[in-house]
């Protein structure tokens, strides 16, 4: 598989993920809203990465690895999302395996605000493929072979 297929893939996914997200949210399923909201993040922090031939880390939070990556690339971001991104991407992944397993039990509020910060992540990196790819990020992305 290419990187560009993979990122498609891993883009689609995060699309996915993000509609289980605001479904779960819609049925007061706070603790799933959590763990997709996460999910949703890092499928498409990793998205990004994969159509810019990165080899990214195989760990859950790469908020900061994107970051730097975009930086050296010359990829433009503001600061507050830069710090959005990494922040973020770190609160997710400690609270995803607790809301999975029930181990934490989130409420309306802390939910609520996991979805919002998801949104705000995944929809600058849709932003960001839309700017490298020159086309609004769709199932059939354009990818580098």
């Amino acid at each position: 598989m290419s990187n560009g297929e993979k990122a498609r893939k891993l883009l689609a996914e995060s699309r996915y993920y993000r509609g289980l997200m605001e479904a779960a949210l819609a049925e007061e399923r706070w603790n799933s809203a959590v763990r997709h909201a996460q999910e949703a993040v890092e499928l498409g922090l990793k998205g990004v990465l994969s159509y810019l031939l990165v080899d990214y880390p195989k760990v859950h939070d790469t908020g900061g690895f994107f970051i730097r990556t975009l930086a050296a690339r010359g990829i433009a971001v503001s600061e507050q999302e830069a710090a959005d991104v990494r922040t973020v991407s770190a609160d997710l992944v400690k609270k995803r395996a607790p809301a999975f397993y029930f181990d934490s039990d989130e409420d309306e509020s802390s939910a609520t605000e996991a979805v919002a910060n998801a949104r705000q992540v995944h929809d600058l990196c849709l932003r960001i493929m839309a700017d490298i790819s020159g086309e609004e990020p769709g199932p059939r992305m354009p990818g580098p072979s």
